[in-house]
């Protein structure tokens, strides 16, 4: 998979299709991470096996399907950034330097961008791209 650079508007045409998949894979995060902090303890070995293979089957398509809209949102050419406030980035480029648009879960559109070599405390509004 290559590393994909959008222009600001080519991001925010991805947005309807990058947030219904991001909005599932937060589900599905949350799932899982549930599923994997639960502890049953059975007294009958043939009940204990019978639970554990029905519950790792349910955990395999969850997991596939997790990875599978990962990879959709990647071919889309936007990077999952943090799962906990939907967060996402698009390469881009500025005054010939990589830079990340920066939009997050719930934004209509991409309101701030930062610079590859940093992270989303630094990130700057969208109007300084526009006015440079």
């Amino acid at each position: 998979m290559e590393k994909r650079y959008l222009t600001l508007q080519e991001a925010e045409s991805l947005i309807p299709a990058i947030e219904k998949r991001l909005t599932r894979l937060i589900q599905l995060n949350k799932t899982l991470v549930m599923l994997n902090s639960i502890e049953i303890n059975y007294e009958d070995e043939f009940q204990f096996i019978k639970n554990e293979i029905s519950s790792r089957k349910v955990t395999h398509k969850l997991y596939n399907e997790f990875y599978t809209l990962l990879e959709e949102i990647l071919n889309y050419g936007a990077i999952v950034k943090d799962l906990d406030i939907g967060l996402a980035d698009f390469y881009s480029i500025h005054n010939g330097k990589e830079i990340l648009l920066c939009w997050r879960l719930g934004e209509e559109k991409i309101k701030y961008w930062h610079e590859s070599d940093s992270g989303y405390d630094q990130r700057k509004p969208i109007d300084l791209l526009k006015n440079a």
